[in-house]
């Protein structure tokens, strides 16, 4: 070949590989810990599985969490960390096949923008599962439709059952004024502490955090407004499902369970405790405390007091407050073993003729008006109340619409119905979700999801063009969220609230 020719060849080859796309460059981001190393999808940067904690394990089990040891070189953050130990199943949380351990303290990021001076609003996901299950990395919890809506997108693993809450006495002497039991809401509180420390350098705004969390992700978010420890760390909170009038357990009682499941485990002392393996602590769980009643304790420096108390007392932080509801939540009573007429049972002899009489016919069936009564008692009184008395704006939701494939099968959107629209993680859902969901109800991921980002935003949730406003004001309606839409209207169960309010309020203290 002539030189002429080749230099011809050559300057051809180079046009036509000029022409080819370039892969996408990683993003890389600097930590107070290391350099991490994300991927590029759908125009985002995606980091997963960074450690914003030592791990909790051997002489770290059951103390506070600890600052990450810093690293040399680039971490690859591709992908999700370890799921805490728990009891791993089907269904939507996608979590049977997912490696599980101790060193689980990690939390994933998306963020549409990651200039420093972007400054864009941030939401950290606090999930839910009774404090028992779940994990930040399940497919539910996709950030990536949030994040387009231009803000940062943060999801988080906290521990989990009695690795997670444990109160036995003998920490109590090993780490004598040290904060105890409650290390699930120091794990998030650490998570908190990461995004204050670093997530400028993902594009975000510390001094614009918005925490959401569902059930007990939502109880969490409570605890963070009463607590000393979660001051400054947040700006807004947004709390689906996470009640508000359940006492939460003393101290006392949680020394009782941790004593009775190192008896039930055959473990003395805390070297025992220590060195047992993870899943027979979570299998010891099932035994000590069946069912889903178990929570964060008072201890007095994390979890000060109850949170209906606290309230009641003007001691939560003055942060603005989305919060509420769906309108089947009694869904959750089979998940916890009670049955309707133990909820009518509870309702004193002398008001029992007027519960029924403000339920109308749905009050002559004891199932029925039992599950009514777990739902409005649990979830939508405690919701409305909260949004009411809380020192910030208050803003109060029902979520009712059901999924169209759904409709005419299960009476409404149960408990956790309405994270995949939040979220509008519909495409997330894996291989044939495109068929699972007609366009009313990705019109309702759209609305909420728009909604949702908009508080985060400013504090002041838009949606769908509806004026919504706050619940001291708007004292008889609700933002209700029904067949693709949202509308502010006058809530139709308000008489049976109010009734409600009569009934618990008493039993709540101190009175304002």
């Amino acid at each position: 070949m002539r030189l002429s020719h080749f230099l011809a060849y050559a300057a051809a080859m180079m046009a036509a590989l000029g022409a080819l796309p370039v892969a996408a460059q990683n993003p890389l981001a600097e930590t107070v810990s290391g350099r991490v190393e994300g991927r590029s999808e759908n125009g985002q940067s995606v980091f997963r599985g960074i450690p914003f904690a030592a791990p909790p394990v051997g002489p770290l089990r059951w103390r506070p969490p600890q600052a990450p040891a810093p690293w040399n070189g680039v971490r690859d953050a591709g992908k999700f960390g370890n799921v805490c130990p728990q009891r791993l199943g089907d269904g939507e949380y996608s979590l049977k096949d997912v490696p599980m351990g101790e060193d689980c303290l990690t939390l994933n990021i998306w963020s549409p923008d990651m200039r420093p001076g972007a400054k864009l609003p941030v939401m950290v996901w606090i999930h839910g599962g009774s404090f028992r299950i779940g994990a930040g990395g399940v497919p539910l919890y996709d950030g990536g439709a949030l994040a387009k809506r231009g803000a940062v997108i943060v999801t988080l693993n906290y521990r989990l059952g009695l690795l997670g809450i444990f109160a036995h006495p003998a920490l109590a002497k090993e780490q004598p004024g040290a904060p105890r039991a409650n290390y699930a809401i120091m794990d998030q509180i650490a998570a908190l502490q990461w995004v204050r420390d670093n997530i400028a350098r993902f594009g975000g705004d510390p001094g614009r955090v918005t925490i959401f969390g569902e059930s007990a992700g939502g109880v969490s978010v409570l605890l963070h407004m009463i607590s000393p420890a979660s001051r400054g760390l947040f700006a807004q909170a947004i709390v689906e499902s996470g009640g508000g009038w359940t006492a939460s357990p003393t101290l006392k009682r949680g020394e009782e369970i941790a004593e009775k499941a190192g008896e039930l485990l055959g473990a003395k002392d805390l070297a025992a405790l220590r060195a047992i393996p993870a899943d027979r602590l979570v299998d010891a769980l099932a035994k000590v405390s069946p069912g889903l009643g178990y929570s964060a304790v008072i201890d007095g420096k994390i979890v000060p007091e109850s949170i209906p108390t606290a309230f009641l007392a003007r001691h939560e932080v003055k942060v603005p407050l989305l919060i509420g509801s769906n309108s089947y939540e009694q869904s959750l009573m089979a998940a916890g073993g009670a049955a309707p007429a133990s909820m009518v049972a509870l309702v004193p002899p002398a008001l029992l003729p007027r519960t029924r009489a403000v339920y109308g016919g749905e009050g002559q069936d004891d199932t029925v008006l039992g599950g009514n009564l777990f739902r409005d008692g649990g979830f939508s009184g405690p919701a409305r109340w909260l949004a009411r008395i809380n020192i910030g704006p208050g803003y109060y939701y029902r979520f009712a619409h059901l999924r169209v494939t759904r409709r005419g099968k299960t009476p409404g959107p149960g408990h956790g119905a309405e994270i995949l629209f939040v979220f509008d993680s519909l495409d997330a859902m894996g291989p044939g979700a495109s068929g699972m969901f007609a366009d009313q109800d990705r019109a309702m991921a759209r609305v909420i999801g728009d909604c949702w980002v908009s508080f985060a935003k400013t504090g002041v949730p838009e949606c769908g063009g509806t004026q919504w406003q706050t619940a001291s004001k708007a004292r008889g309606n609700v933002m209700l969220f029904d067949q693709g839409a949202a509308s502010f209207v006058d809530d139709a169960w308000r008489p049976r609230l109010d009734h409600l309010e009569r009934l618990y309020l008493p039993l709540l203290s101190p009175r304002r």
